[in-house]
Parts: C-alpha cells; sequence; structure tokens
C-alpha cells in the first residue's frame, strides 16, 4: 500500500495491518520510520481537525506547539505529522483520509499492566524500578499536554508505547485530542479507563477525565491490579455488573473504610507506596469518582512518583523477579514481591531533607526523605527547593552514596 500526504509526499507501508480499531487500520511504513492509520469512517470535520493538530490551521497554533515543538517531548509523544488524502490499493488510488505519526518503539503497555500477560514475559522485563520509571515519565508527558489545555481523550495502555528494559514511554494516538471549544471528542476512551461520569453518560471527555485514566494506569502500573475490580457483584446481569462496577456504583478496592470490594488472594495494601502516593490514590478512586475535581493531576503525580524513586532498593533475592522494591516507614524490611527479608549490614539510611526561605531558618520537607543505597545519585531537584524532575534540570548528579560513606542523616529503625 502507498498512501500520498496533503504536501504530495507518497509513503510506501507493509501490506499487512499492525492493527485494527473502531476509528481506523494502522499500517507501518516500510522504512520502519512512520505510522500510517487510515481512517474508516472520517467524520465531515475531520480534515480541519487534523489540521489543527498538526498545527497547519493557524487557529490554535501555538497551543499545539507548546506539546510537539521541544526535542525533548518527541521522546514521550508521537505526534502526528502528515495527512493522507488518497492511498493506492492493487494498482488503484482511492481517496481515503488518514494521518502519520513517527514510529514509536517498544510494545503497547498492555502486557505489562494485566497480571496474566505479565506472568508470561521473561524475567529480564520485569524490574518493578522500570515500573515506576514508565509511570514517571507517562505522568510527565500528560502532564505537558494537560498544561497546553489539551486533553488525550484515550488514555489507555494500548496508546501508550513502553521499552521495559529502559523504561521508555511514548504516547501515541494523538490525532483524537480534545480542546474544549475547539476540538470535540472523537471517542469516548477505553473500557477499564473511562470515567465514571462518562459511563453515567454525564460527561464527555476531557482533561478531567484523563486524569481518572492515568491514575487507573499507575495503579495497576504500581501494584498489578485494577482499583474497581474487585468481589463485589453489583448486579447478577453481567453487562450491567460491569456498567455498575466501573460507573456510579464504583468502589475502591482500597478504600480506607469500605471493604466489600477488597480481594482477599495476594493483596499488597496501598500504604506499600508511602502517604503521599496513598493520598492521591484515595483522592483519585474514593472522592473523584463522586467529584472529578478532587482528582490529582499529572503534576501531582509526577512528583509523588519522582519521590516514590528515591525509596527504591534492590532485593537481595536472585529469584526475585520484581528485583526491586519501595523502602516504607512503619513497614518491616522485607521485599514484597517474594517475602525475602532485605539484609544488609547496618540497615537503610534515610537521608532527610530540609528546606527553608530565610538563612538558618530550615523545615522538614513533608514525607520526603530518601533510602540510602550503593550509587543512588541525587541530583538538582532534590537540592533545590520547587525543582521538579523534568527535561529542564541538570541530570548530572550532585552526590552520590557510597557504602562507608558518611553522608546519611539517620537509619530507618530509628524512624518513628
Amino acid at each position: 500500500m502507498i498512501a500520498e500526504l496533503s504536501d504530495g509526499t507518497q509513503v510506501e507501508c507493509e501490506d499487512r495491518p499492525l492493527g485494527s480499531g473502531v476509528a481506523g487500520i494502522t499500517y507501518r511504513s516500510k522504512d520502519k520510520k512512520h505510522v500510517v492509520k487510515i481512517f474508516k469512517e472520517p467524520k465531515h470535520d475531520m480534515r480541519a481537525r487534523l489540521e489543527a493538530v498538526l498545527g497547519i490551521s493557524e487557529e490554535r497554533r501555538l497551543n499545539f506547539n507548546c506539546v510537539s515543538s521541544e526535542p525533548y517531548w518527541r521522546h514521550f509523544m508521537s505526534w502526528p505529522d502528515g495527512i493522507v488524502v488518497k492511498v493506492k490499493y492493487h494498482q488503484q488510488w482511492i481517496p481515503n483520509l488518514g494521518v502519520t505519526a513517527p514510529w514509536a518503539p517498544g510494545e503497547d503497555m498492555t502486557w505489562i499492566t494485566f497480571p496474566k500477560l505479565y506472568n508470561r514475559q521473561p524475567a529480564a522485563k520485569k524490574q518493578w524500578d522500570k515500573r515506576v520509571l514508565i509511570a514517571m515519565r507517562l505522568a510527565a508527558a500528560v502532564a505537558r499536554m494537560h498544561r497546553c489545555g489539551v486533553a488525550h481523550s484515550d488514555l489507555s495502555p494500548k496508546n501508550i508505547m513502553v521499552e521495559s528494559v529502559t523504561g521508555g514511554v511514548n504516547v501515541i494516538d494523538l490525532d483524537g485530542l480534545v480542546v474544549p471549544g475547539f476540538l470535540p471528542p472523537q471517542v469516548l476512551g477505553t473500557p477499564d479507563y473511562f470515567a465514571p461520569e462518562v459511563i453515567a453518560g454525564k460527561s464527555d471527555p476531557s482533561i478531567s477525565t484523563d486524569r481518572h485514566a492515568l491514575a487507573v494506569i499507575l495503579y495497576q502500573l504500581l501494584l498489578f491490579r485494577h482499583p474497581f475490580r474487585g468481589p463485589k457483584v453489583h448486579s447478577q446481569d453481567s453487562d450491567e455488573d460491569e456498567r455498575l462496577m466501573l460507573g456510579e456504583s464504583a468502589i475502591f478496592i482500597d478504600h480506607p473504610h469500605d471493604t466489600s470490594n477488597r480481594p482477599t488472594k495476594k493483596f499488597w495494601p496501598l500504604s506499600l507506596l508511602g502517604r503521599t502516593l496513598k493520598d492521591l490514590f484515595e483522592r483519585a478512586f474514593v472522592h473523584g469518582v463522586k467529584d472529578p475535581t478532587s482528582r490529582p493531576t499529572a503534576n501531582e503525580w509526577q512528583s509523588a512518583l519522582s519521590r516514590l524513586s528515591d525509596r527504591i532498593v534492590g532485593c537481595g533475592n536472585p529469584g526475585c523477579e520484581e528485583r526491586y522494591f519501595p523502602v516504607t516507614e512503619g513497614r518491616p524490611l522485607y521485599c514484597p514481591w517474594c517475602n525475602a527479608p532485605f539484609v544488609v549490614r547496618e540497615g537503610v539510611p534515610a537521608l532527610r531533607l530540609y528546606f527553608g526561605d530565610k538563612k538558618g531558618q530550615f523545615q522538614l520537607e513533608n514525607d520526603y526523605w530518601i533510602a540510602g543505597y550503593p550509587d543512588r545519585t541525587l541530583h538538582e531537584w532534590h537540592a533545590k527547593t520547587g525543582v521538579e524532575w523534568g527535561p529542564n534540570c541538570n541530570m548530572l548528579p550532585v552526590l552520590f552514596f557510597t557504602l562507608n560513606g558518611l553522608i546519611f542523616s539517620d537509619y530507618l529503625g530509628r524512624v518513628s
């Protein structure tokens, strides 16, 4: 198949599609540099919509360029870069509307968020620290879109490409972006990631519903389960049960007071992630179910996940597939995934961080400390108040931990 773009460029594609969805059929270019999506039944305004997303249209040009123009973000988002106007099948040109985007290496995230698929993967792809890194980078990409007033509208594992070994992330399928008052939603999203108000027909996809979908994905990444899929049966009718479970009757399986939907087998408590993330997930899935305005922003997730990464240590059990786990105050020092005790010579040192605006006046950073682990590095965002991990930070380390170093301020065994 050959696709011709609006500027006359022709892209030769592999004949076998990569996949087919409700909106269109996706092909890969033969040079493996692009993905070509051909729409099945494009709406009458789709061409104008694509021109706006690509920045061809003068209207909202800056709004979209703030997401797509900086080289750093091209590693996180596969931004559409061409409009297909016709395709050549079997020596015949046929008018067809479509879009091209840079090829995003890796695999879609479906396998990493669903336990049955994840359990079939080789050990080399199962490292919990990489799941945290993927979560951080995904939150950063979504935060970038949202800061520009743009909603993805269909955030789900199938639209996120990951490289499990490097922790690489690339958000795809960006032709369906939503901007209030300018670009209306084209799809409602993906089941399991619909916000409850969308299921109830009370809201269209927006930044608010993106926040719900992002929270679901992050919860699956960190704890290997869906936040609402527990043992509680809401209806004997399977379709109605599904609607109620994810919609108006959704009960968070980690709900602090209502345990009616709590699993009984192999259940890692939410407290494993620490107080900050526990609070964010409860805002998302306890309060956010009824009040979408209480959902955490992508920026909040990015900051909390960055802090979680500072508390990850390696598991000493060579048979542990996850290989890393978070150290949490108030919890025994053992790996939650394989139950192996964490054996170190003198405990795990905890570096406490303080901040202050006036000379000589410092305050302990709330719920923030760093687990001392050999070869862990500290950076600009650890040392300066108001600096968050991200593209504008200096990535050079300013400090590193050594086994016999003297930079530790406390030991976890003495932390109350």
